[in-house]
């Protein structure tokens, strides 16, 4: 998974800038348009996204076993 551990690592550095500093760079690519605030929201919910995979990547496999067996009719 080359391409994941480049992406997360990168992301995981990317992180500890606040969205405030992301704010002229997305006016300088973006100008001021819809483009730039979404910009400046996705590059602030970098955490939720990785910690939304890390966790999922770190549920016990009998937690899914018990799901699936729990939703069946």
């Amino acid at each position: 998974m080359y391409a994941e551990d480049t992406l997360g690592l990168l992301a995981l550095g990317l992180q500890t800038l606040p969205s405030m500093c992301w704010v002229p760079l997305a006016m300088l690519w973006f100008s001021h348009s819809e483009g730039a605030m979404l910009f400046v929201v996705v590059m602030g919910n970098d955490v939720v996204v990785i910690a939304t995979e890390t966790g999922a990547k770190t549920i016990a496999p009998i937690y899914v076993r018990v799901a699936r067996m729990s939703s069946h009719p």
